[in-house]
């Protein structure tokens, strides 16, 4: 038998190793989330727009305005791309009425994009707190609701005051109650009981920044046990939107097929309960034959 030649031998070795390490069954790691799909991530329910990530100054215009009367909003959701304009000069007719729902939330993000899927709607850079190793955590408590009568549709027509020609939804409910929101070291912030408030047993989180504290927990804690509305526990933490019943040749363009109610775009709207046949608009008459509509009174 001839003799084997070393160097051979070593690049046949090197050559199976090199084809072991691209096995083709073996499928490539997945590229990282791109910002394009970073909705597909977000927990926010439709409809429904969460508060804390807010300024506090809008948060309080909201609660003055919800005692006056019906609250008209500007309101767009693409992914976690969320946008709310509050319209302080235009109200509706109606009046909300409160039912106690209790409940404790808590929200933690390490990095930019947990915190979109979160906390989709941010007035301030929250993500430019979030530092390698770090985490911002919300923690809030629900003690009720400030709701509308369902079933009824609101129009442009039945809002009053400057700005109203540009609402898109109505707020139909106003979740209240307190929360906190801080940042700081990952593994600290995760294992306190609450950041809340220290005083009902929340531990202290090292080298935690406090970014917002609104509402009194002990007020929360009381109101959620006996049910009834607290001036101290009133924050408005989330909010119930209602598109408006009320058709223009701009909502129609480029709508098409059933919503995430099932209603369908362009002939139907939401009305808390229901799908509701769309009202036209005087500048919406253009289109009335196209889409084959039925004039709601």
């Amino acid at each position: 038998m001839p003799a084997q030649n070393p160097a051979r031998i070593h690049a046949a070795i090197a050559a199976l190793l090199s084809l072991a390490a691209c096995d083709p069954a073996k499928p490539p790691e997945p590229p990282p989330l791109p910002h394009a799909e970073w909705g597909q991530a977000c927990t926010a329910k439709k409809g429904e727009a969460d508060l804390m990530g807010w300024d506090a100054g809008s948060r309080a215009n909201l609660a003055v305005m919800r005692s006056q009367g019906v609250i008209a909003v500007r309101f767009s959701s693409e992914g976690c791309k969320v946008e709310l304009e509050l319209l302080s000069n235009c109200l509706g007719d109606g009046a909300y009425t409160f039912a106690p729902y209790p409940a404790t939330e808590s929200r933690v993000a390490h990095d930019a994009v947990e915190l979109g899927a979160k906390l989709p709607l941010q007035s301030v850079d929250l993500g430019a707190k979030l530092k390698v190793g770090s985490a911002l955590r919300t923690d809030f408590d629900l003690a009720g609701v400030m709701a509308l009568p369902i079933g009824r549709p609101y129009s442009r027509a039945d809002l009053h005051g400057q700005g109203c020609d540009r609402a898109t939804h109505v707020v139909n409910r106003v979740y209240l109650g307190g929360f906190s929101m801080m940042v700081g070291e990952s593994r600290s912030i995760e294992a306190a009981a609450t950041i809340f408030s220290a005083s009902l047993g929340g531990s202290s989180v090292r080298d935690g920044e406090s970014l917002a504290v609104e509402g009194n927990a002990e007020a929360c804690k009381s109101a959620q046990k006996s049910g009834l509305q607290s001036p101290l526990c009133s924050v408005p933490l989330r909010l119930g939107l209602l598109p408006i019943n009320d058709a223009t040749l701009d909502d129609y363009r480029g709508k098409t097929g059933p919503d995430e109610h099932g209603c369908q775009r362009g002939k139907q709207v939401w009305s808390g309960s229901r799908c509701d046949d769309l009202k036209l608009a005087p500048e919406g008459q253009e289109i009335w034959k196209s889409l084959e509509l039925k004039k709601t009174p």
